[in-house]
C-alpha cells in the first residue's frame, strides 16, 4: 500500500511537471529560434524580433549563452528525454510499474503510437519556430508540406483513442 501511494504521488508530480513543460515548450522554443533570427540592414545586423538589439553587440553575445542553454536543455532536451525514456521502456510500457509511473504520457494513444506526444511537440516547434529561417516566399509551401506529412502520419498511425480528437487533429493539420 505504501509503495502504491508513493508511486502515485511520484507519478502525479511527474505528470503535472511534464505537462507544464510541454505546455511551455512551443512558446519558449519559438522565442529561442527568434533570438537567432537577425536581419542585415545597412552596416548593422539587427534582431528581427526587436530592431533595438544589435546582433553583433556585447549584450547580445552575453545573453546568447543563456539562450543556448535553454535551446539545448529545453527545446531539444525535453523531446529527446521523453523519446529516450519511451524507447528504453518500449517493451514494458504496459507493465504495471511503468504504466503507473508514466502511463499518463501515452494513455490517450493507441498501442504503437505511444510517441505521438513527442510528434506533436516537434511539429509545433517546427511550425511555430523554425519556419522563420525559410525564405518568406517559400514559407507557406514548406508549412503546407509539413502539415501534409503530419496529416499522413496521423492517418497512418491513427494514434488517438478518441475519434473526436483524431478528427480535430485532422482538421487542424488540413487548415
Amino acid at each position: 500500500v505504501k509503495w502504491t501511494l508513493r508511486s502515485s504521488i511520484i507519478s502525479n508530480s511527474l505528470s503535472g511537471a511534464t505537462q507544464l513543460l510541454l505546455l511551455a515548450h512551443t512558446p519558449v522554443s519559438r522565442k529561442v529560434f527568434q533570438f537567432f533570427h537577425c536581419n542585415e540592414l545597412g552596416h548593422k545586423k539587427l534582431l528581427r524580433a526587436d530592431y533595438n538589439i544589435d546582433c553583433r553587440s556585447a549584450e547580445y553575445y552575453s545573453f546568447m549563452s543563456l539562450v543556448i542553454v535553454v535551446m539545448v536543455g529545453f527545446t531539444v532536451g525535453l523531446p529527446v528525454v521523453i523519446s529516450f525514456y519511451l524507447f528504453r521502456h518500449r517493451n514494458n510500457l504496459y507493465s504495471t510499474k511503468t504504466n503507473q509511473r508514466i502511463g499518463w504520457l501515452y494513455d490517450p494513444y493507441v498501442r504503437g503510437a505511444e510517441f505521438w506526444q513527442v510528434h506533436d511537440v516537434l511539429m509545433k516547434m517546427v511550425l511555430t519556430g523554425m519556419l522563420i529561417y525559410i525564405p518568406t516566399a517559400s514559407r507557406a509551401g514548406i508549412a503546407s508540406l509539413l502539415c501534409m506529412v503530419a496529416c499522413c502520419n496521423l492517418n497512418y498511425f491513427q494514434p488517438h483513442k478518441n475519434k473526436v480528437l483524431f478528427w480535430l487533429s485532422q482538421i487542424s493539420f488540413l487548415t
